[in-house]
């Protein structure tokens, strides 16, 4: 009987691995024929006809569950507020850090009670305001104790009950010129209380001008990209350079894995690569010395992910805004709740697919980011940036109906 104990028992190892072991979805092809979906708009505001509405450098925008559309300016130091119909509610907030006040606001979270919340760049906190701009007090992430380095929110959102913020921690020795940085995505309780850390990388960043800056460290993809379900799952590129993407639960459970792995991304083209100038041109002008900044061939693999009401992944990838049909936006990948490859989704009507980012409002509509392009690049910079032969483009925001 002792082998078929041995056996048994392994076999129960084995079914117990293989259990833990989050089932990888790897699709070659989709399943269906592609499809057109147009945008058409709904209502616009800012741009050079709004005598209205005024944008510095809107950031994010959210939807809440009334169908109240806000937009967190982040030079202007505020949350623009529209009613559905593109009504001007008002302007919520100010500089500062008193009572609903923040500095260089980074994510915007549209709150269950019905309250919205601003983070400030330079610490771990959101400002809680009503639609009337009235404060309610502080969110807070992380515990209230004393905290070492210099703390930096890159960005935050919530949805389905899980609230997500990708931050980073810094410490600078002063006598070596080195910077010693934690990266972080994580998820927290309603209250602010920590829950799971999704994604964490640690490096060193050299401000003495003889070593170059690395685009993947610097620029670390969970920083950049990540996407909540209506159910909470959180949706996170697994690296830079690769089409795969981690699911995870709130409480930091490898759910599943979604995979396209006969992609290739495209080589960046002459405009990115002027891009990326001149945002290194930028940190070389504030540090006061040439920073050799180490850039990649081609552009990060994943570029955006939206969760549909239906729990659907669309993905926007390094080849999204290539190779597209005449008046086309974007071409789109989407992908089935379970992970598998569904079909393709070519984006058309409103939208500059060079400029121009789509962000997902929720109940069939989404909002077209004009310039939203140069926007998210110029976050990682600390000054404005003078972008190489770029057209200006005025800040406007194009709420629009999702036909398919």
């Amino acid at each position: 009987m002792r082998p078929l104990v041995v056996s048994l028992a392994l076999a129960l190892l084995t079914a117990a691995a293989a259990a833990a072991v989050p089932p990888l979805v790897a699709s070659a092809a989709p399943a269906e024929d592609p499809v057109v979906v147009t945008l058409e708009p709904a209502w616009a505001r800012g741009g050079d006809d709004d005598e209205e509405v005024l944008f510095g450098v809107p950031r994010d925008v959210v939807a809440d569950a009334a169908g109240n559309v806000l937009v967190l300016d982040r030079q202007l130091n505020q949350i623009v507020a529209f009613t559905p119909d593109g009504e001007w509610i008002g302007n919520l907030g100010r500089e500062g850090e008193g009572p609903g006040e923040f500095q260089q606001p980074a994510g915007l979270l549209a709150l269950p009670d019905g309250s919205v919340a601003a983070g400030s760049t330079f610490g771990a906190r959101f400002e809680r305001l009503d639609l009337e701009g009235t404060p309610l007090g502080s969110l807070h992430l992380g515990d209230d104790g004393p905290r070492e380095g210099m703390h930096v929110l890159y960005r935050g959102g919530i949805r389905g009950g899980t609230l997500v913020a990708a931050t980073a921690t810094s410490s600078f020795d002063q006598s070596t010129g080195q910077m010693h940085r934690i990266q972080e995505l994580c998820t927290f309780d309603l209250d602010g209380s920590p829950r799971a850390t999704l994604c964490r990388a640690e490096l060193e960043l050299d401000f003495t001008g003889t070593r170059p800056v690395e685009e993947v460290t610097l620029l670390r993809h969970f920083l950049i990209v990540s996407a909540i379900g209506p159910d909470g799952l959180v949706y996170v590129p697994h690296g830079r350079d690769e089409y795969l993407i981690d699911v995870f639960d709130a409480d930091g459970d490898l759910v599943r894995q979604i995979s396209r792995p006969a992609f290739t991304a495209p080589p960046r083209s002459e405009r990115e690569h002027r891009r990326l100038a001149s945002l290194s041109d930028t940190w070389s002008r504030n540090a006061g010395f040439e920073i050799d900044f180490d850039t990649r061939p081609c552009e990060m693999t994943i570029q955006a992910l939206f969760v549909t009401d239906d729990g659907h992944l669309l993905v926007r990838h390094a080849g999204s805004n290539r190779e597209l049909p005449r008046g086309a936006f974007l071409r789109l990948d989407e992908f089935r709740a379970d992970g598998s490859w569904r079909r393709e989704v070519l984006v058309q009507g409103v939208g500059d697919p060079h400029m121009d980012t789509l962000a997902w409002l929720g109940g069939g509509r989404v909002a077209v980011q004009r310039g939203g392009a140069l926007i998210d690049l110029e976050r990682w910079s600390d000054a404005a940036v003078f972008w190489q032969d770029e057209a200006e483009v005025t800040p406007e925001l194009v709420v629009c109906d999702w036909r398919r």
